[in-house]
């Protein structure tokens, strides 16, 4: 299975150009279940879109676990541009995970820790035409005959 965790390195307060040395609490919950989740031989990709000081984000996704990181290069002057398009966001993290190819499960923090809107994870599932739920308490990963099927509650 392959699973991907959307993380933000998210800035100090908005419009600040400083990041934050470590993943955000909701994107690190979500990087955790994607830990929790895999199995064996499953891949845990961590990706994430910005300049490159979103990089630091993606190092502690890294040494968290994931086995993968991978960031769409967005110049500094073009992210305040981001920041006010959901859906120009949305579209570029859904062509991302497009390219990737096959992707079984992808993760999103229930809000990012500078806009806390929320609605990246609903966005990108809308331009990737999938199901989506949120707010999300547990996930459980429950035996089956073949390799298991994933129950969420």
């Amino acid at each position: 299975m392959r699973i991907v965790a959307l993380i933000k390195a998210a800035r100090h307060e908005p419009g600040d150009k400083g990041r934050l040395d470590a993943l955000a609490p909701c994107d690190a919950a979500a990087l955790r279940w994607g830990l929790e989740i895999a199995r064996p031989g499953d891949e845990l990709i961590a990706v994430t879109a910005g300049p490159a000081s979103s990089d630091t984000a993606l190092d502690r996704a890294l040494t968290l676990g994931a086995h993968r990181a991978l960031r769409v290069w967005v110049p500094e002057p073009d992210v305040p541009l981001l920041d006010d398009n959901v859906r120009g966001i949305a579209e570029l993290l859904a062509a991302t995970l497009r390219h990737l190819g096959s992707v079984d499960l992808v993760l999103c923090g229930a809000r990012s820790a500078d806009w806390a809107s929320g609605i990246t994870g609903p966005a990108v599932a809308f331009e990737l035409d999938l199901p989506h739920l949120s707010q999300l308490s547990s996930i459980v990963l429950k035996s089956g005959e073949d390799d298991g099927e994933l129950l969420i509650e």
